[in-house]
């Protein structure tokens, strides 16, 4: 960088040039906007939205949404107050609580709440959020992201659905029903375990056969067990005799 003023120099003028070397100045600029960048882009990889509040708790700025449907009437959202959401759960004692904590001025850590989209879609999302002081130790207020969980939730209970759908029907049925991974170790057991051995289902998932049914049995139980894991057809018959 170069700096010049004009001087007088025995007698007559003349031109002095300050020459300063800023290159660690422009590289620290350099490296400065590549970490905010590469903020930036870990921020957005992992939340939908940013917002934030004021000292009062209103709602001074909301990033645009990933999927701009996501809200009927995004801006209007500027202004209120940040537990005032058209969520369907509104009457949740939860809310109560987030605005006790942010008048606290504590972390909002994963909120979840439902609300309906612009399309009328249901939407499941979870709120993280921060407070904010100034250099003074003075509340300015919240910064926070909103994830949308919609994806996750809509499979996670489906995923559920179909488990106890599978439960209901395994357990109408007189028979061993289970599975276990290669490691012997069971994974799902039907109610008629609980009949023959005494043990409730949830305590066999976790286990493995020889700590379900000893040793012995499990000892000829398992290579008939290791070829059906081979994709193998089998046929194995055993007697056991059921808890009274």
């Amino acid at each position: 960088s170069n700096f010049a003023t004009v001087i007088e120099w025995e007698g007559r003028r003349a031109m002095l040039v300050s020459i300063i070397d800023i290159t660690e100045f422009k590289n620290a600029q350099v490296a400065l906007a590549e970490s905010e960048q590469r903020f930036r882009d870990f921020a957005q990889s992992a939340a939908d939205r940013f917002w934030e509040t004021d000292e009062t708790h209103r709602i001074v700025f909301t990033s645009a949404h990933r999927d701009r449907g996501l809200v009927a009437g995004d801006q209007s959202m500027t202004g209120r107050l940040r537990w005032d959401v058209p969520a369907l759960d509104a009457e949740d004692k939860k809310w109560t609580r987030l605005r006790s904590d942010m008048e606290k001025h504590l972390p909002i850590r994963n909120f979840q709440y439902r609300l309906r989209d612009a399309s009328r879609k249901l939407r499941y999302l979870r709120m993280n959020g921060v407070p904010v002081f100034d250099g003074q130790g003075n509340f300015r207020g919240y910064r926070g992201t909103t994830v949308d969980e919609t994806a996750e939730t809509l499979a996670r209970q489906e995923a559920e659905g179909i488990q106890h759908l599978l439960r209901l029907t395994t357990d109408s049925v007189p028979a061993f029903i289970g599975y276990h991974d290669k490691n012997m170790v069971f994974r799902y057991a039907n109610s008629f375990y609980k009949k023959v051995i005494g043990i409730d289902p949830e305590m066999i998932i976790g286990r493995t056969t020889g700590e379900v049914f000893g040793e012995e049995t499990a000892k000829r139980i398992e290579p008939y067990a290791r070829r059906a894991l081979a994709v193998e057809t089998v046929h194995h018959d055993i007697q056991m005799r059921a808890i009274e």
